[in-house]
Formats: C-alpha cells, sequence, structure tokens
C-alpha cells in the first residue's frame, strides 16, 4: 500500500498523540481507513492498559486513601533550619 498522506497521518497523530511512524504503521495496517486505525491503536492501548495494572498493584506501597493530617502549625516544613 502507498504511504498515507500527510493530513491523514497528521490528524491520526494529533487524535491519538502518537509518533509519525506509529500513525504511518497504524493507518498501513488498516488501509489508510483512519477511523479504524484510531479505534484499532486506542482498543490496544486500552488491552494493555488493563492487563499492567495486577502487576502494577502489588508494588504499590502508598494508600493515598488515607487523609493527610495537618499539625497545629500547617503543612511539615520541607526545610531543615539548623538549630541554634
Amino acid at each position: 500500500m502507498a504511504r498515507p498522506n500527510q493530513e491523514t497521518i497528521d490528524t491520526f497523530m494529533s487524535i491519538t498523540g502518537s509518533t509519525e511512524a506509529v500513525a504511518i504503521q497504524r493507518l498501513e495496517e488498516h488501509g489508510g481507513d483512519l477511523n479504524e486505525a484510531i479505534n484499532a491503536h486506542f482498543s490496544e492501548d486500552r488491552n494493555v492498559v488493563q492487563e499492567a495494572p495486577d502487576t502494577a498493584l502489588q508494588n504499590d506501597f502508598m494508600d493515598i486513601d488515607d487523609p493527610v493530617e495537618l499539625g497545629p502549625h500547617g503543612p511539615p516544613s520541607l526545610f531543615l533550619l539548623p538549630e541554634g
């Protein structure tokens, strides 16, 4: 198949945020059909993302559901000053 036209490549890139190489590959895989290429791109990304959390969450020790308690003087300082 001939290379997709630049306008189609640019549109694919602007919608998906992908590189030009990915845009060309996806468009060629789908015969230059922009809608099919975009749908396939996001479908594949969603499948990859759905697989990742199982292993990623096993190593996640941060519990973001706990409220942050502030002391009487506000949040802790990021800078420690020497005493005296």
